[in-house]
C-alpha cells in the first residue's frame, strides 16, 4: 500500500470545526506548539535564543504566526484554534474538534489510544499549522464537508471533501 496517499485522521467540517476556523481567523494574537519554538525561521533575527538549554518563547517574531489549528496528541488527536486568548474550557469540549479516527469521545481508552499512537508516536505533541482556518471555511463555502490529514514521519498533508 502507498502510504504517501493514505489519509490517516479525519475531521468534519462541522460547526465545531468552524467555530475554531473563526476564531483563529479573527484573533491579533496568536499561539503555537513546540515545531514553532524550536524553528529558528520564527525567532526573532532568525536565531533561536535559549536558556537553560530550552528555547526562549519570548523570542518568537509575533508578526511571523497568522492564524492556524494546533494538531494535538494526547488525550485522542484534535484541532484548536491558536487564537489568543483562547476559546474557553468548557464540558462539551467545544473548544477543540477529535479526529474520528481517535475520538476519546465515542472510542474505547485502547482503541482511541493505539489509533493515536499508530497515527502520531507515542509522544504528546503539539503540530502547529498556520492558515489552515482560512481554508477549512473557504472550502465549507465550497460545499466540502471533511478534511483529511495524511501524517508522515516527516511531513503532513491535507485535502478537503465531500464526505
Amino acid at each position: 500500500m502507498d502510504t504517501r496517499k493514505r489519509f490517516n485522521l479525519s475531521f468534519p467540517i462541522d460547526a465545531r470545526l468552524l467555530n475554531l476556523a473563526r476564531h483563529a481567523v479573527a484573533a491579533t494574537k496568536f499561539t503555537f506548539g513546540h515545531d514553532v519554538l524550536f524553528d529558528p525561521a520564527f525567532h526573532l533575527g532568525g536565531k533561536v535564543k535559549e536558556k537553560d538549554g530550552w528555547p526562549i518563547s519570548d523570542n518568537i517574531d509575533q508578526t511571523k504566526l497568522s492564524p492556524g489549528f494546533m494538531l494535538v496528541k494526547d488525550q485522542g488527536v484534535y484541532l484548536m484554534s491558536n487564537g489568543n486568548p483562547g476559546l474557553p474550557v468548557d464540558e462539551k469540549k467545544q473548544n477543540i474538534c477529535y479526529a474520528n479516527e481517535v475520538n476519546p469521545e465515542n472510542m474505547a481508552f485502547d482503541e482511541w489510544w493505539e489509533a493515536g499512537r499508530s497515527i502520531m508516536g507515542g509522544d504528546d505533541t503539539v503540530i502547529t499549522l498556520l492558515d489552515l482556518p482560512k481554508s477549512v471555511i473557504e472550502a465549507s463555502e465550497a460545499g466540502l464537508t471533511a478534511l483529511r490529514m495524511n501524517v508522515l514521519k516527516t511531513r503532513l498533508s491535507w485535502q478537503f471533501v465531500k464526505a
